[in-house]
């Protein structure tokens, strides 16, 4: 009664152990990749360079969220580089009754680490875990990370990264927006 997934734990000498097969499906995805990881320039490997290609690949429906270690945020879409904005952007743009937003505080904001591929196609695989998706983690961490290849388990992580991207998405849009309209 258990979906189908496998484990891997750190840390490795070599960070290819865990981190190949996240790539692989990224590269080999046909229909989507949403994503939701830390720090995109901070570990290196060949998954975080999968996810930085992925705005050269509209043909996919990519989108994704990193944060950056300033606690500023990146949404990412395919054909777009991605808009870094910062967490407490909104704070001088809140209407009453709200007044005041969180800065965010010190740290990361936001700590998902999760890679969906093909929610909606006919192989979905959806991984996460403790492991912070980059070779420098795998090498020094005690990490884990599973892979899921299960339609219903990807497809509830595909609807958090969405979820994700639409919040933040939301802050990025109104960094551009003009005064003509308040906000709603």
């Amino acid at each position: 009664g258990l979906p189908s997934y496998s484990v891997c734990f750190s840390p490795h000498h070599d960070p290819d152990v865990s981190l190949k097969r996240v790539a692989d499906a990224v590269t080999s995805a046909k229909s989507s990749v949403l994503f939701a990881i830390m720090e995109i320039g901070t570990g290196g490997g060949q998954l975080l360079d999968a996810i930085k290609a992925l705005p050269t690949r509209p043909e996919l429906y990519a989108f994704g969220t990193t944060q950056r270690l300033d606690g500023d945020l990146r949404v990412q879409k395919s054909g777009d580089p991605g808009t870094f904005i910062p967490f407490s952007y909104l704070s001088k743009h809140v209407p009453a009754p709200f007044k005041e937003e969180w800065s965010g505080g010190a740290g990361q904001v936001i700590h998902h680490k999760f890679v969906v591929t093909d929610f909606n196609g006919d192989n979905p695989l959806a991984f996460g875990g403790s492991s912070n998706l980059a070779k420098g983690g795998e090498h020094q961490n005690g990490d884990n990370l599973v892979c899921f290849a299960d339609r219903d388990i990807a497809t509830k992580y595909a609807i958090e990264a969405i979820k994700l991207v639409d919040h933040y998405r939301f802050r990025a849009v109104m960094e551009t927006a003009t005064d003509d309209k308040p906000l709603q």
